[in-house]
């Protein structure tokens, strides 16, 4: 999934716009929340291998010598360095021997994140003095509460914050891939990916843990949702207005506007906006489906159809064409038209998910996998 997800509209736009501050000789921070971006160092790196003259390595910040960044990358990377001279932002952005790499640095955490925030923003500035091709450039990812400590922006420092980078489309492109191979129909499918993009706004692993669990867990998806939060450790009383933060991978801009994670949200789903994300999901599908059927059907039985028809509201309707599927029924039964017991199913199966949707009720899974709604 990982790979698909960075090829993603908004996706691929952020670490193309990251990839970009690299070629123009900029140290990147990332300020990503918890459980985002999978995987963004391969994603980035894979983006590069176009010729790029870096060489790329991952540095993983453990042990106490990680505590004082000058030394710790002077140790690793200039090996004839006298023990006796001291380790500066100087001597590192000055000697040859550091020069024309990217490092990608893993397991940032908050003992030792100080120390690295002061010299990041002092080698930055130093980069000033040197070529773009003869810089080692700096990645680091701030993930949680350490992205909203982040450095400001400088000439050689650039920040990527994960914000509002997926959309409902990306969404939609990676929950059809996910059903692609599941043996259900057509129609059916495309709800399925509609109500998983619904539910998931900008997280991936929504759509893989409904998908996984299945069709009944999509439509339903309460259950699941509870299992992703107790895995993630979010609880009702942790979401609560005060702990509900972005950095937490709780909420987010999403096409706009701030939404609450789906897992965050069925913890205390007072509003039934839960149920409203599934009813999303399948209008955008069937309330399109309902109207072809319709039109279908009218070409159909356009003989047998009657005009002027008045209707249980007063209305009278003169062209045949804007008889609804409720007219279309009456007409049916109170002309005795002769009809199949197929089309008389489907008008049927229409109504009622017309009336479903009409109200924002959701369409359950016995209506929407009824026989007679196939692809056509």
């Amino acid at each position: 999934m990982d790979s698909l997800f960075w090829q993603l509209g908004g996706p691929r736009r952020f670490v193309k716009r990251a990839a970009d501050d690299l070629r123009e000789g900029r140290n990147l921070v990332f300020c990503l929340p918890e459980h985002s971006a999978p995987r963004i160092g391969e994603a980035l790196r894979r983006f590069l291998d176009d010729g790029s003259s870096w060489a790329w390595q991952k540095l993983a910040l453990c042990g106490d010598d990680c505590r004082h960044p000058a030394s710790f990358l002077t140790r690793r990377f200039v090996p004839d360095f006298s023990n006796t001279a001291i380790a500066n932002v100087g001597t590192l952005t000055n000697n040859e021997a550091f020069a024309g790499r990217i490092l990608w640095l893993e397991d940032m955490h908050s003992a030792i994140w100080p120390a690295w925030r002061g010299f990041l923003e002092e080698y930055s500035h130093a980069c000033r003095a040197r070529s773009v091709w003869d810089r080692t450039l700096l990645c680091v990812p701030l993930v949680g509460d350490l992205a909203e400590a982040a450095p400001a922006e400088d000439i050689c420092l650039a920040k990527h914050v994960w914000s509002g980078v997926v959309d409902s489309l990306d969404m939609l492109v990676l929950s059809s891939h996910l059903l692609r191979e599941r043996a259900i129909p057509g129609v059916q499918k495309r709800v399925l990916a509609a109500v998983c993009a619904s539910l998931s706004l900008w997280d991936p692993e929504v759509a893989e843990w409904l998908t996984n669990a299945g069709v009944d867990a999509i439509l339903k998806p309460d259950l699941t949702l509870r299992m992703m939060a107790r895995d993630r450790g979010w609880s009702a009383e942790r979401s609560a207005a005060h702990e509900m933060r972005w950095s937490l991978g709780m909420k987010d801009m999403f096409e706009g506007c701030e939404r609450v994670h789906s897992a965050v949200l069925v913890l205390d789903d007072k509003t039934g906006e839960i149920g409203r994300r599934v009813w999303s999901g399948q209008v955008g599908v069937l309330f399109p489906l309902v109207e072809e059927r319709r039109q279908m059907i009218l070409k159909e039985l356009a003989q047998h159809l009657v005009v002027p028809y008045r209707t249980r509201f007063g209305s009278t309707i003169t062209d045949w064409r804007d008889l609804e599927i409720g007219h279309i029924e009456s007409q049916i039964v109170g002309n005795n038209l002769p009809v199949s017991a197929d089309t008389r199913c489907l008008l049927r199966q229409l109504r009622q998910i017309r009336n479903c949707l009409a109200h924002q009720d959701t369409v359950s899974r016995e209506l929407l996998f009824d026989a007679v709604l196939t692809e056509t």
